[in-house]
């Protein structure tokens, strides 16, 4: 198999991964079976990639990761794959930022913008994805609101409408967000229910169950609690199927909420 015929399965089982297919896990061993030991630097920081997400995705194992993408980024910081490289820099700051390490997450969610190389393949989704998370960043740390808003809305411009609906639908996820951050309901409903119709249009089965649980939170806050409850529950029903601990530990906690 050629290095393009590979990418194009290490690009599927991407997509599997990120939305927490039940074939993704074993389809990525067969994947590590077959080319672990490759001597192709591109295919190598792909397979790691994905390695790293698996992780991330199922486990929600965030110092595997990190430690993960860090030894890639250490052997690879010369390569002429910087854009590769700057999706381990994004993923790796990601995780700070869920640790709660916002400046180590600032940090490597930075060298990731630095490292991207214009013209150069997946160029507009992985800035997309490291402004969105340097938004996440902003509204973890509680920050700055309105620099988090700047980020997302500069991700934005970068998305085609058709060619990047997903990646779309995660900015305007962030932008409820920021807004359930600082009580502006209705705003945020406003971004959900968008985020939540384009998961839907592409069956985005994982997304929709952070949509549906986001829709839950907003209706707890505006004492709609039979809405809160119908959003919650269908959330949880997905997540119980594929969910991480994590989430599925945030659905019953936001379950509770309504009771």
């Amino acid at each position: 198999m050629n290095t393009p015929q590979l990418l194009k399965l290490l690009y599927t089982n991407r997509e599997l991964i990120q939305r927490n297919n039940i074939h993704a896990l074993e389809h990525l061993h067969m994947l590590q079976n077959d080319y672990a030991n490759s001597t192709d630097e591109e295919i190598v920081l792909h397979l790691e990639l994905n390695s790293s997400l698996a992780e991330f995705h199922f486990h929600s194992n965030n110092n595997f990761v990190i430690e993960n993408s860090s030894k890639v980024i250490s052997k690879f910081k010369d390569t002429e794959h910087q854009n590769i490289l700057a999706r381990h820099h994004w993923l790796v700051g990601h995780c700070h930022a869920n640790k709660g390490d916002y400046e180590i997450a600032k940090e490597q969610l930075q060298l990731a913008l630095q490292a991207l190389t214009p013209d150069k393949p997946d160029l507009a989704t992985i800035k997309a994805d490291t402004l969105i998370s340097l938004a996440m960043n902003e509204e973890l740390a509680e920050r700055d609101h309105q620099k988090a808003i700047e980020y997302l809305e500069q991700a934005i411009t970068l998305l085609d409408d058709k060619a990047h609906l997903i990646y779309r639908a995660s900015c305007l996820m962030g932008l409820g967000n920021v807004y359930i951050n600082i009580d502006n309901i209705k705003e945020a409903l406003r971004y959900y229910k968008l985020a939540v119709d384009i998961y839907e249009e592409r069956f985005d089965l994982a997304n929709m169950a952070s949509g549906y649980s986001n829709l839950g939170t907003c209706y707890i806050n505006l004492k709609d609690y039979a809405l809160a409850e119908y959003y919650l529950e269908k959330s949880l029903d997905m997540r119980l199927k594929f969910g991480t601990p994590e989430h599925i530990g945030t659905s019953y906690y936001n379950l509770s909420l309504v009771y």
